[in-house]
């Protein structure tokens, strides 16, 4: 049903488009910081484009494209699929993420992830994306997931909880939360691009992409 009444919105939003459609998806991580410029480039550069935004898990980012339901998606991670054209986007390490005066945060030294693990760690879905092989036993009494990134921050900004999220989140935490590399952590989210091959508005797409390509994220 849920994709039958997506489906009856698409063609009701192409029918009203006449001046071009877009519609992109991304992981909430890159969409807070990519949005807004995205938005004016495109608004500025195809005046009259209707626009639609959406930011959701990295699933459902590929289910979307593989559905129709978006022409361009940034995602966690490589995964092929048919007519998709997947680019690398950028590479950002993992952390801690803490309230700004968690002794972790504070001290002196990086903390180590047998201390992160000791300190009220809650497991999200990107921690997925860690293959360092001590990870799942450090983390392995955890006994909360949080799956919503604005829900997790929340959590972690009572000062009672600490996780683990790419550096990128950083740019959007709260004055009372704060990002920091852990000593004995190295790995790395890989964030790609995803654009349809075939889209209704190709010069559009073609637009978004380049873009998104050459996004200054610093």
């Amino acid at each position: 049903m849920r994709q039958f009444d997506d489906t009856v919105q698409s063609i009701e939003a192409l029918a009203k488009a006449s001046q071009g459609l877009i519609r992109i998806v991304s992981v909430p991580s890159v969409a807070a910081l990519l949005f807004p410029s995205l938005l004016d480039h495109l608004s500025s550069t195809f005046p009259g484009l209707k626009i639609e935004l959406r930011d959701t898990d990295t699933r459902q980012v590929l289910d979307s494209l593989a559905e129709g339901r978006a022409d361009v998606g940034i995602a966690s991670g490589h995964h092929p699929l048919n007519g998709i054209r997947a680019e690398p986007l950028f590479q950002d390490r993992f952390g801690l993420v803490a309230a700004a005066d968690h002794a972790l945060i504070t001290a002196h030294e990086p903390p180590t992830l047998n201390q992160v693990a000791a300190k009220g760690f809650v497991h999200n879905s990107l921690c997925q994306l860690i293959e360092n092989p001590g990870f799942e036993d450090v983390i392995a009494g955890s006994a909360i997931t949080v799956h919503n990134t604005h829900s997790l921050i929340a959590m972690v900004a009572t000062g009672r909880w600490v996780t683990i999220l790419p550096e990128t989140v950083a740019g959007f935490l709260p004055e009372n939360t704060a990002f920091r590399p852990i000593e004995d952590l190295s790995d790395v989210r890989d964030v790609y691009l995803y654009t349809r091959e075939r889209t209704q508005f190709p010069e559009v797409a073609e637009e978004c992409r380049s873009h998104i390509l050459n996004w200054p994220r610093n």
